[in-house]
């Protein structure tokens, strides 16, 4: 989870944990490194619904800078014909039909 993002994934696959100075640079945050970086190989990916989320409005005062991609995104990124700007602009309204 990511805040300002409905978008929840799973990921399995193998990870480890790195204090490589390259790898931490390109973490830096307001002139802060981390102290280490879980990086991780996915073997498999899932979406999570996004509608508890939603429902909730956890992150609805939230604003990030990050480059957070859509749902669309990643599945375009298995499927290049799919869709994405599409699915995006049609999904929270989508969602709002049945949730609770």
């Amino acid at each position: 989870m990511i805040p300002s993002s409905t978008n929840v994934v799973r990921v399995n696959g193998t990870g480890i944990v790195t204090a490589d100075a390259e790898v931490l640079k390109r973490f830096e945050k307001k002139g802060k490194l981390p102290r280490s970086v879980l990086a991780i190989t996915i073997t498999e990916m899932y979406f999570q619904c996004a509608k508890a989320l939603m429902r909730s409005k956890l992150w609805s005062d939230e604003q990030s800078d990050q480059k957070v991609p859509t749902a669309g995104a990643f599945v375009k990124e298995r499927d290049a014909m799919f869709d994405a700007d599409g699915y995006d602009a049609d999904y929270p309204e989508y969602a709002k039909s049945r949730m609770w």
